[in-house]
Parts: C-alpha cells; sequence; structure tokens
C-alpha cells in the first residue's frame, strides 16, 4: 500500500515516479520544475496525487509557474491529512473497544523490512557482487566460490571485501545515504594530494583517503551472513535483522558500506591506528595465526642460552616450545625448566594447549558459526561494540583531528614512520586530559569561593 511505502524509497518514488508516469505530459521545463520539490512531506503527496490534481502540479510545472505548482502539492496534501484525520474518527467510533491497537510503525523499522526482506535490498546488492560480468545473461557464482577465487585474484579478494561489508550493511538512513565503501571515486582526496609529483610521492599511499570500518567488516560480515542464515531457517525475522543492526547505528558505530559506517582516514593516520595502536593495545583481534612451525632464527625476547639448550635437543624447535621453557625457567634452574619441556612434549597436552593454527579473528568467526539464535547473535554483536568498535572508533577519530588540526600537509608527507603520528596522538591526548581537569579544578575552587563569599 502507498501509506506503508519506506521513507528512504518515497523520495526517489515521488519524483521519479511522477516523473516516469507523465513523461508525455511534462516538458524539460517541467520536469525541472518537478525536480525542485525536495519537503519529504510533499514528495509523498506527489506519488499519491489523483488525476485531477496531477494534471494541475504538470500545467503549473511546465509554465514555470513553481508557486502554483507547491500550493497544488500543499492543498493535495492537507487534502490526504484530512482524509486520514477523517478515517481515523470514522475508525474510532467503529472499532470494536476490546480490539487491539495497531501501533503506528517507524518509517525507519519499514525501510529495514524492506532492505532485510528475502529478496529485498540487501539480495539485490548482495546478488550484484557475486555476478561475474555484465548484461542480462552474466552468471552468477556463489560466495563459496567467490571466496576460492579470492585465495588467487587480487580483484576477487576486492570483491569479496565488498561483500563481507555489504551483508553488515542496514537500510538508507535518507534518500542521500548511497552505498559507498568500494565504490570508486567516492573517497576524498588526502591532504597529501598536492604534492604529487614530488620525489617520494606514491600514488598508493598519498592520493586518496581510505575507508576505515567503524566497527570491522570481517566480524560484522560474519554476524550478517548468520542472521540471514537464522531468517532463512525462520529463527529470526526482518525486524530482528533490523534490530541486530540498529545496535550499532544508534550509538553511531553503524555496519557496512554506506557513509555513516566510516571514517575517511589518511593513509598514515590509519595505518597508525591499526599497526601502531590497536594490535599493540590487544583490542584489535590480530590476523595472525598460531602456528607452531619450526623457528629459523632466535626470536629477540628469547635468550641466547635458551635458544641454545633448546636447539641441542630439538633442532626443529619451536617459538610455542620456547615461550614454555621461558616460562619456567623464570623460578627455577634452566636444566628443570628443560626437563619439564621433553616432558611436556611427550604428552597429550602438548597437541590438546598447543598452537590450533588459528587467529584471534578465525576464533572469533567460529564463535559467530555456532551462535544458533537470534539473541545470542545481538549479545555477541554487543560485546563487539564495546570491546572492539567503540575505543577503536575513538582513536580512528582522535588520529584524523590530529593530522589535520595539529600537522601541516607536508609534515604528513614527510611522515617516514607512522609511530610518529600514534606518539602525537598520545601527547595531545593528555594534553587535552589535563586541560580539562585544569579547567574543572578552578570551577571547584570557584564554587568553594562562591560559596563562602
Amino acid at each position: 500500500m502507498a501509506g506503508t511505502k519506506v521513507v528512504a524509497q518515497a523520495i526517489g518514488t515521488g519524483i521519479e515516479g511522477f516523473l516516469k508516469n507523465f513523461a508525455p505530459q511534462l516538458t524539460d521545463a517541467g520536469r525541472n520544475s518537478i525536480k525542485v520539490i525536495r519537503n519529504r512531506t510533499d514528495l509523498n503527496t506527489l506519488s499519491k496525487l489523483n488525476p485531477e490534481q496531477s494534471r494541475q502540479v504538470i500545467e503549473h510545472a511546465n509554465n514555470g509557474q513553481l508557486v502554483h505548482m507547491m500550493k497544488d502539492v500543499e492543498d493535495a496534501g492537507r487534502g490526504l491529512l484530512d482524509q486520514s484525520r477523517e478515517a481515523k474518527a470514522i475508525d474510532a467510533v467503529t472499532r470494536d473497544p476490546n480490539a487491539p491497537i495497531e501501533p503506528e510503525v517507524d518509517p525507519q523499522r519499514l525501510a529495514g523490512r524492506q532492505w532485510f526482506q528475502q529478496g529485498g535490498g540487501q539480495d539485490v546488492e548482495l546478488n550484484k557482487l557475486l555476478t561475474k560480468g555484465r548484461g542480462k545473461n552474466a552468471p552468477q557464482q556463489t560466495l563459496e566460490e567467490l571466496i576460492e577465487e579470492a585465495k588467487t585474484s587480487k580483484g576477487a579478494q576486492t570483491k569479496l571485501d565488498r561483500y563481507k561489508s555489504m551483508l553488515a550493511t542496514g537500510p538508507a538512513a535518507d534518500e542521500s545515504d548511497k552505498i559507498v565503501y568500494g565504490i570508486k571515486g567516492n573517497n576524498p582526496d588526502q591532504i597529501t594530494r598536492q604534492f604529487e609529483g614530488e620525489e617520494g610521492y606514491n600514488p598508493s599511499f598519498h592520493q586518496g583517503t581510505e575507508f576505515h570500518h567503524k566497527s570491522m567488516k570481517e566480524l560484522e560480515g560474519e554476524i550478517g551472513l548468520k542472521a540471514k542464515q537464522l531468517q532463512q531457517s525462520g529463527a529470526a525475522s526482518e525486524d530482528d535483522l533490523y534490530d541486530l543492526f540498529e545496535l550499532g547505528r544508534s550509538r553511531e558505530l553503524e555496519s557496512g558500506s554506506r557513509k555513516g559506517a566510516g571514517i575517511y582516514a589518511q593513509r598514515a593516520s590509519h595505518q597508525a591506528l591499526h599497526q601502531n595502536i590497536m594490535l599493540p593495545s590487544g583490542i584489535q583481534p590480530s590476523m595472525t595465526k598460531w602456528t607452531n612451525k619450526p623457528l629459523r632464527s632466535r626470536p629477540s625476547e628469547v635468550s641466547k642460552k635458551i635458544w641454545d639448550a633448546a636447539k641441542a635437543i630439538d633442532p626443529e624447535v619451536t617459538r610455542y616450545d620456547l615461550e614454555y621453557i621461558k616460562a619456567w625457567s623464570g623460578n627455577r634452574s634452566l636444566e628443570e625448566a628443560i626437563a619439564k619441556w621433553q616432558a611436556f612434549k611427550k604428552s597429550e597436552a602438548y597437541k590438546y594447549l598447543g598452537p590450533d593454527g588459528e587467529s584471534e579473528i578465525s576464533r572469533m568467526v567460529n564463535q559467530i558459526k555456532a551462535i544458533d539464535n537470534i539473541e545470542d547473535l545481538k549479545k555477541y554483536k554487543t560485546m563487539i561494540l564495546d570491546q572492539i568498535a567503540e575505543p577503536m572508533t575513538k582513536e580512528a577519530e582522535l588520529l584524523e583531528r590530529v593530522v589535520s588540526q595539529n600537522m601541516t600537509a607536508r609534515e604528513l608527507f614527510e611522515v617516514a614512520d607512522p609511530q610518529q603520528i600514534a606518539d602525537l596522538a598520545q601527547k595531545v591526548k593528555g594534553d587535552e586530559a589535563r586541560l580539562a581537569e585544569d579547567l574543572s579544578d578552578k570551577q571547584m575552587r570557584k564554587a568553594i569561593d562562591a560559596a563562602y563569599e
């Protein structure tokens, strides 16, 4: 029904539908006049005009009489409002007083239902990413095929990244809320673009900003995929999927591929965020797999004494072995620690407790895959928002503010190590904290002085 069309679509349907339906009657001037209508209520009215109202609007639009055209639309809108009020009044009189009153549905929830329904907006976008080639008869691959292809193809890997991001994408907030991630030409230039042609300029590093997902697409994509599987099995509804998405968007931690889901970051500050701050702090889960491969050289954190003793017994010594010996040698002799390690290697516990070939990310992905109900999925997403997305987003915003306010474009261009940006951000954060403390102290003293006057 027209009354239940979602807000995001009503805007497009109002103008585009009107232009399409009345193309033969509209002149070029008339089409331009119609496009002037931007008010959301008027756009909704435009899609509900009767034939006589449409004729009047077209006549005034073709003649460039914008004031008359807008009055036509506003009058029609008032008429629709009067009809709605009359219908509600009649309904109030005739309705069974014991019948439950149907609550009005938020337009954004309606948009969510249409986006998340099977075959809806999200599925359309996902299918585009699984299509190989162009044209009506272009073949589609499965997600499994895309994953396999991505192992050897950079283009397929890029498409897979966009697919994961799309799985986490929700409905548009308004007409301007487009899909931007992975779409060429959407990323603004970096401030270092102005040095193009200079020595040291690298287009891939200095040209366009990078889209930093506020909530990691690797995890959010897996959550989105699990939600769709629960929906397909009947264990989740469109409203459940919308509520899942809103957990993040309501906190300005939107997931997915729309503009609100990311921060356009300078390449150097983006690198500092992940490489120098989030991974070392443990906030960002690592993609490095925990393996038990033999080491060719001594790790810097292991003493030569431990290294030589272990290598003398087993030339195929691993990092896991060395960490075990190092831990036990902390409060006993190296000989005792080596003996314990030798006994441990022969036990079943060595395999059970040892490296599993997984990374922190892959373990979390496996946890998401094991979830079998929507409520637990919501809880898991909330945990990710609390422990990863929120602190990472705050740090990303700080870094972008620091490079824009505390560095010149030239200084950013000449950064040799992203750690410089990370250090500057920590200094700025400390200075701001001290300033806030000083202001608070001054306000408190002022309040105390005023109390004793």
